[in-house]
Formats: C-alpha cells, sequence, structure tokens
C-alpha cells in the first residue's frame, strides 16, 4: 500500500540524493509498482538508469547506451505529470536518448 510505497520511495530518494544510483534503481523501481503510480518515483527512476548506463566512444564522442527502462520511465512521468516540475527536464533526456517525447 501507500506505506510500502512511502519507503521504497524514501529510501530510493535518499540514495539518490547521496549519488548512489544503481542501489536506488531496485527500490525506485518497487516504489512505481503500484495501483495508483507516482510521478516522481518514475522520474527518478530514469535518472537512475541514466546516470548508470554504460557509456561507449563513437566517432570520437561519447554515446550512451541506456538501461532497459530508462526512457519508459520518463515517458511514464510525462503521461501521469506532464505539467509536472520535472516535465522538461525528463522530456530533454528522452531527446537525449533519441526516445520519442509525447504529451
Amino acid at each position: 500500500g501507500d506505506q510500502a510505497f512511502s519507503i521504497y520511495f524514501n529510501w530510493g530518494a535518499t540514495l539518490y540524493n547521496a549519488g548512489r544510483y544503481a542501489e536506488a534503481v531496485e527500490r525506485l523501481r518497487q516504489a512505481t509498482g503500484r495501483e495508483k503510480p507516482d510521478p516522481m518515483a518514475f522520474y527518478f527512476l530514469g535518472e537512475c538508469l541514466f546516470r548508470t548506463s554504460p557509456v561507449r566512444i563513437e566517432g570520437g564522442s561519447q554515446k550512451i547506451q541506456p538501461l532497459p527502462g530508462t526512457a519508459e520511465a520518463f515517458q511514464r512521468y510525462l503521461e501521469l505529470a506532464p505539467a509536472g516540475p520535472y516535465a522538461h527536464q525528463a522530456a530533454d533526456y528522452l531527446k537525449r536518448l533519441g526516445a520519442p517525447v509525447a504529451r
């Protein structure tokens, strides 16, 4: 229920704020798996996945190889909160990933 969401979200957000992105992913995934999802859980999940995605050098420039679910997390955030406080950032991440930005 909501108590489990609060625990996982707060735990994930604490790890995120500490820069422990890979550890935060699992807690945030747990926070997103509920009937009435919270958009912020998806945004933080997308950020953590993006920040832990491998980067390769291609033609002299860095190219991110997004982990599975990265674009989907930002897309879900925008579905749930199209005018939310991180809508612009989520759209920017999607553009960087070459993923569609639906609003």
